[in-house]
């Protein structure tokens, strides 16, 4: 196997990302906030990558493993909504509208008790789950570098940078179109694919520059506040039939449903810049800078992107391999 191929840095960098979050995981004696969260971008970023494999490993084979990722990293759902809830009503408690802040003080201390209570910490078998999935991922990659002993590393680009870069955009339009937040958060699942990839690809290959995994970055955080803040309005109207101060209520869901309406025009300007420009352009400088330094043995092929419907799958993608049983 040449180590020197885009695929086997993909698989290095996988490998060490799992190593570092396990160490992490097993010597501490108590997950905290911090920790979940750091599994949890851990899970979606190896997604990211797998996601990049595909048209080598085959894409059946890559969309099981993403889902055993997916699986592992909801465990901590429930741990991280509540630390994110809790931590956004901190925040509306401090906000430079005393009117709203006084308003939100009282609410929360009508609606969710005296104070906010920190979650529990996770439970040793949600911990075990978590370090066995992220081993068993390794082994994947480990597999997968052996039997591939020349991979097509353009194909990593045109087939899956590309790809994931398109259905981003594709999302967008969608998510900016319906104007919901079901829309907005599957929407903000593609950028964050795209911008781990990038942001891969461009710690591999510096010389490209980051301008565009900048805007993904910003786009992603801006998309994942707005779910925050959603989820948030959501739970307040679940308990709003326990409050005694309708008032007080009003004001905090007006401010909070200003700060939605804010975060999606803010993600409609970001996402007409991160996501504007053509794949087939994309894809074809970055083969053109990866051939230029020479990290990857990769041909010249004709730069032709398919289009949307093999993007999606369902036959038009390389016959994959039947998922792994381990």
């Amino acid at each position: 196997m040449d180590r020197n191929t885009l695929f086997s840095q993909l698989a290095a960098a996988a490998r060490d990302l799992s190593a570092s979050v396990i160490e992490g995981l097993t010597s501490r004696p108590a997950l905290g906030p911090d920790d979940i969260h750091e599994f949890r971008v851990t899970t979606k970023r190896l997604r990211a990558y797998w996601l990049l494999a595909a048209p080598l490993i085959g894409r059946d084979r890559a969309r099981a493993y993403m889902n055993d990722l997916r699986d592992a990293a909801r465990i901590f759902a429930g741990h991280r909504d509540d630390f994110v809830r809790d931590t956004l009503l901190q925040e509306l408690t401090t906000v430079r509208r005393q009117k709203v802040a006084d308003a939100a003080s009282l609410i929360c201390h009508e609606l969710f008790g005296e104070e906010v209570v920190q979650p529990a910490p996770p439970l040793p078998a949600e911990v075990d789950v978590c370090v066995s999935t992220l081993e068993h991922d390794t082994y994947r990659w480990n597999r997968r570098e052996q039997e591939l002993s020349s991979p097509d590393d353009g194909a990593l680009i045109r087939d899956g940078l590309a790809k994931t870069y398109v259905k981003a955009g594709r999302r967008g339009r969608v998510a900016l179109t319906l104007d919901t937040p079901q829309g907005y958060h599957r929407w903000r699942r593609w950028v964050k694919y795209s911008y781990y990839q990038h942001s891969w690809l461009y710690e591999t290959l510096p010389e490209l520059g980051c301008s565009r995994g900048k805007l993904l970055k910003r786009l992603g955080s801006t998309l994942g506040r707005a779910h925050d803040v959603h989820q948030l309005r959501e739970d307040l109207d679940r308990r709003s039939i326990k409050t005694g101060s309708p008032k007080a209520f009003r004001s905090v869901r007006k401010f909070v449903l200003a700060e939605e309406a804010r975060l999606a025009k803010r993600a409609r300007r970001l996402g007409r810049k991160a996501l504007w420009e053509d794949p087939q352009i994309v894809s074809h400088r970055i083969l053109k800078e990866a051939r230029r330094v020479s990290v990857s043995r990769i041909p010249e092929p004709s730069l032709k992107f398919e289009s949307l419907a093999h993007h999606e799958g369902n036959g038009a993608s390389r016959a994959a391999d039947a998922p792994d049983p381990r």
